[in-house]
């Protein structure tokens, strides 16, 4: 392999340009808008840099604090430094119990307690066995185990906040991709979730950012290309694919054609499958298959002095009979991150409301709203949210669209993913990063991107650079 073309600048791409060049390929990455970073990008709100997308990665699995590591960053590394998160009920906050996605690591835990009655707390410890198979949704597998209550009353408002769709729409599989084997070791749900968790500490803690954003790995990525010589272009959408004999031939819109032994479609799945339609077509008719749900995010910069306290932690989640809040999650910004209080004036804050639901919440309020009827329904949830009424200003707002960004793993969804992997691989020359492939994650992300460029390098071993 002595050259290779990535398609598509976010961090899968990125990375995948990087390692690429790292193993002597010659690379160059063709992105269709004006920057780079995808989901990982900066944003202005009222003068300050905000992440306009993902906003830290998770650190259960290493990838990503070793992509730190690797790229010079881990001296600005930065954890939670409140990590209470809270669920916001109709009967007001409660603690999220430590645990995974909601599954919590301990049914004897007071923070469980606190959300279910008596007899839901006794059915949850009185768990019963369920065989996992990849058509089994999450509700099926914790509801069935673990009774209905645990998947209501916690796991759900997780699951939707991080995956914007309900327990019963989501694969358990891939959501908690090898907790069936766990369940196994431990003899239970509850013990395979502390296993899991092991020693991350309490809900909440389990995520890392960078001073300044996570926007700043984006910078540094597109810093680590360009110093191992990958060649970069905005503003270059890709046309087509055409596999020839021996190599991929890129079809690059109002620049022309180019040729590469290895071709990395690091874009959205509808328009991958645009652009293999014609080379591939069996497999881009899998990937068109793939679902996805949008998401827009909401900042608000608010000068609030009771907010001073930080009442409500980092952040919470939203349970679905909250019926006087849209959103779906809100992040105290500055509650969750230190850095921010060097930024902010006496009395500033910086607020973060998730909206956003799968087909089954078609109906949802804040579908077809404009963005300043949106912006003011963001207003009106942070008040109700904060139970702040009094003192509440917005100096600046802004709303974010993320069309088709979050993977929507229905039951099966392993299976399809599966064979999508089969097909790829029957293809000399090419591999495809689009993210429901990978998961929703920046630190799967990372992880499926890195596994990726293995993999093609591993198919040209033997050749000379």
């Amino acid at each position: 392999m002595t050259s290779a073309v990535v398609i598509g600048g976010g961090v899968s791409g990125l990375v995948a340009a990087w390692r690429l060049a790292l193993l002597g390929c010659a690379v160059e990455v063709f992105e269709a808008t004006d920057d780079f970073g995808g989901a990982v990008c900066p944003q202005l709100l009222g003068g300050k840099v905000i992440d306009a997308g993902a906003e830290a990665m998770g650190i259960a699995r290493p990838s990503g604090l070793e992509l730190f590591s690797e790229l010079g960053l881990s001296d600005v590394v930065v954890y939670p430094r409140r990590t209470d998160a809270r669920i916001a009920t109709p009967q007001g906050l409660q603690k999220l119990p430590p645990g995974v996605l909601g599954v919590p690591a301990s049914t004897d835990d007071p923070l469980v307690a606190a959300l279910l009655n008596e007899e839901e707390i006794q059915r949850a410890r009185a768990e019963r066995d369920v065989t996992i198979t990849s058509e089994m949704s999450v509700d099926d597998v914790v509801g069935g185990r673990l009774g209905s209550a645990v998947v209501q009353k916690i796991v759900d408002p997780v699951v939707m906040g991080v995956h914007a769709a309900a327990s019963d729409e989501l694969e358990f599989t891939t959501l908690f991709p090898g907790m069936d084997s766990l369940i196994e070791q431990e003899g239970s749900l509850v013990g395979a979730a502390a296993k899991m968790r092991g020693g991350l500490g309490p809900s909440g803690s389990a995520v890392a950012s960078l001073r300044g954003g996570m926007n700043q790995l984006t910078a540094r990525l597109v810093e680590a290309c360009v110093e191992v010589g990958v060649k970069l272009n905005v503003n270059t959408p890709v046309g087509g694919l055409e596999r020839l004999e021996n190599c991929w031939r890129i079809n690059v819109d109002m620049v022309g054609v180019s040729h590469a032994d290895t071709v990395v479609v690091a874009v959205p799945p509808t328009v991958a499958a645009k652009l293999l339609a014609t080379s591939a077509p069996h497999l881009a008719e899998q990937v068109a298959a793939l679902r996805t749900t949008s998401v827009k995010v909401v900042h608000l910069l608010v000068h609030s002095p009771e907010l001073d306290l930080q009442p409500t932690g980092p952040g919470l989640l939203v349970r679905r009979d909250r019926m006087d809040v849209a959103a779906k999650a809100l992040t105290h910004s500055n509650a969750k991150w230190a850095w921010w209080e060097d930024l902010l004036s006496p009395h500033e804050h910086v607020l973060r409301l998730s909206y956003g639901r799968s087909h089954q919440f078609a109906s949802n309020v804040t579908d077809g709203l404009t963005d300043e009827e949106l912006l003011a329904k963001a207003e009106n949830d942070a008040r109700n949210l904060l139970g702040v009424r009094k003192r509440f200003y917005v100096r600046a707002s802004t709303v974010t669209a993320w069309p088709g960004s979050l993977a929507f793993a229905a039951p099966g969804h392993s299976k399809k993913v599966a064979h999508i992997a089969e097909s790829v691989q029957a293809i000399p020359g090419i591999s495809l990063l689009s993210s429901p492939l990978a998961g929703n994650g920046l630190a799967g992300v990372v992880a499926f991107a890195q596994a990726e460029v293995s993999r093609i390098a591993s198919t040209h071993q033997g050749e000379v650079p």
